[in-house]
């Protein structure tokens, strides 16, 4: 299956109710991560980096708490909330994240999983719709945020750089190739929406496509020459030659430089379902309920 969702209480604990808090599992803009052991289950705790960074800790919290969805990695505790260092403790992703997946299939590293482009893209493009539909942006979408269980399913994590309808406009960016053109525009100070969003997804869909970074066939280039070819529409990730042509146009579409002409999450959800349908009629997907699919990750990309 390709999620798997148990909603329950988010705990307020201190920190010294997790256990064996040492394993270093990673670092991103704002917190450390390290794995520890919560009620008998292994989980990822997370720290802010700095004293700096506590402030858009809490924000992330805030995000988490309001944007509970079986697409997004699970808050099970808040440790010391009310501290000077507060820590989220999560769920932990066993299978790490969708970049060192792609890598590993790339190059050719037998793997105990097998996941389709559908499989990860109908996960992510449902996380944004929820996040979307209560208000918040994720801010930061690409494979190294998209995250794997050896149990075969996937969520999106980091919220991190989530911001809701108050704050969104002026926002930090996310990682630059995945940055829209809207939030490197210097004339309007980089105000982006959740449009943003949108086109970090498009971005990810070339990464599973191509199982390549994005540019990779493009690169180096300056920063300055990346810029304004994002900015000019002469700069885009690309697809395979032989690439589907319903994904590609969907791509395409993402990768729109009008962030109005994208489509919503909600209408990337609803072309998506169209071909997860024809999955199911051709045996690809086992089963399937009202609104959420369940994709057992049998073939390859």
């Amino acid at each position: 299956m390709i999620f798997r969702h148990k909603q329950r209480p988010v705990d307020e604990i201190t920190l010294a109710d997790v256990q064996g808090v040492r394993s270093h599992l990673g670092a991103g803009g704002n917190g450390n991560v390290s794995k520890g052991s919560y009620h008998g289950r292994f989980v990822a705790v997370k720290r802010p980096n700095s004293a700096a960074h506590v402030q858009s800790f809490r924000t992330e919290i805030n995000a988490m708490l309001t944007c509970a969805s079986p697409y997004l990695v699970e808050l099970l505790a808040i440790a010391d909330r009310h501290s000077k260092t507060p820590a989220l403790v999560l769920e932990y992703m066993d299978g790490g994240n969708l970049r060192t997946y792609l890598d590993k299939k790339k190059s050719g590293e037998k793997m105990s999983l097998n996941m389709t482009k559908l499989d990860v893209a109908w996960v992510v493009a449902n996380a944004l719709r929820d996040l979307h539909s209560m208000g918040f942006a994720h801010g930061d979408i690409k494979s190294l945020n998209v995250l794997v269980s050896s149990m075969g399913y996937i969520k999106v994590g980091d919220l991190g750089t989530a911001r809701d309808r108050a704050t969104i406009l002026t926002a930090v960016p996310g990682t630059l190739h995945w940055t829209a053109p809207e939030a490197l525009r210097t004339d309007i100070l980089g105000r982006y929406g959740m449009e943003a969003d949108v086109y970090a997804f498009g971005v990810l869909l070339t990464e599973l496509d191509t199982l390549e970074l994005p540019y990779y066939d493009q690169l180096p280039m300056t920063h300055h020459v990346f810029v304004n070819g994002v900015l000019d529409g002469s700069v885009r990730p690309t697809l395979r030659k032989n690439c589907e042509p319903w994904y590609q146009q969907l791509t395409e579409q993402c990768l729109l430089g009008d962030p109005s002409a994208r489509p919503t999450a909600t209408k990337i959800v609803e072309v998506l379902q169209t071909h997860v349908a024809a999955a199911v009629a051709s045996k690809e997907v086992c089963t399937c309920s009202s609104s959420m699919v369940h994709i057992h990750v049998r073939h390859a990309f």
